[in-house]
């Protein structure tokens, strides 16, 4: 999915490399690494490392989505329904028959009036043979769930608009997500470190990002199970 973990550099000083190059970013799979760690906040890190933070996901979806507008592919302003299957518009109840569609546009400003996320629990109550992660239920999920207001009425943070996008830049290159990112985005610019989906062995270059359930400290993986 395209919501994930992105992982930056910062010094042994706890300063963020910035002048660093190329810089190193990424994007984390769930399965990448674990490591029993101490709970400590003073555990230090010895070397420039990858670190986690949010959302570049998004970041990079959307300059996806442009490239693809840029070479004539997609249209902002076409309809989502044209690339997501049943991918249902904003139907007033008073005039069901008189259906605002969502397009592109409106999934990249946060315009669609899409609900702002899926719970785990939500999703396997609604998908009761679901298996996490399940990104072919998530877009049907997405596809279909009740919008909450008329797309370009309101402005609501939702990352199921970035989950939809995603796969838009599926459905028209061929080509998962974290492929074209690699092929299109990150290494025409020399991020050579830049990645979805960081296998076993650079996971492990990542620093600890959050403690789990079991006293883990987590590395280079996703904290969000919609990822």
């Amino acid at each position: 999915m395209p919501r994930a973990t992105v992982l930056s550099v910062v010094d042994q000083n706890g300063g963020r490399a910035a002048r660093r190059n190329p810089p190193y970013l990424a994007v984390a799979s769930r399965e990448s690494s674990t490591a029993t760690m101490p709970r400590s906040p003073a555990a230090r890190i010895s070397r420039p490392a990858p670190w986690a933070s949010r959302t570049a996901a998004c970041a990079a979806t959307a300059t996806a989505i442009m490239q693809l507008v840029e070479r004539g592919e997609i249209r902002l302003a076409d309809r989502v329904d044209r690339y997501i299957a049943g991918f249902k518009g904003y139907a007033d109840v008073k005039s069901p028959r008189d259906t605002v569609h969502i397009r592109i546009i409106d999934l990249m400003t946060h315009t669609s009036g899409l609900p702002p996320y899926l719970s785990t629990a939500r999703l396997q109550r609604e998908y009761e043979e679901v298996v996490l992660p399940a990104p072919d239920s998530v877009i049907d999920y997405v596809a279909n769930v009740e919008r909450r207001a008329k797309p370009r009425t309101e402005c609501e943070y939702s990352c199921l608009n970035y989950i939809a996008l995603g796969r838009i830049v599926e459905s028209v290159t061929g080509e998962s997500l974290d492929l074209y990112a690699r092929e299109h985005i990150f290494e025409p610019l020399g991020m050579s470190s830049t990645r979805f989906m960081p296998d076993a062995e650079y996971a492990a270059e990542c620093a600890p990002t959050t403690v789990d359930g079991d006293g883990r400290m987590l590395r280079g993986v996703v904290h969000d199970p919609l990822a």
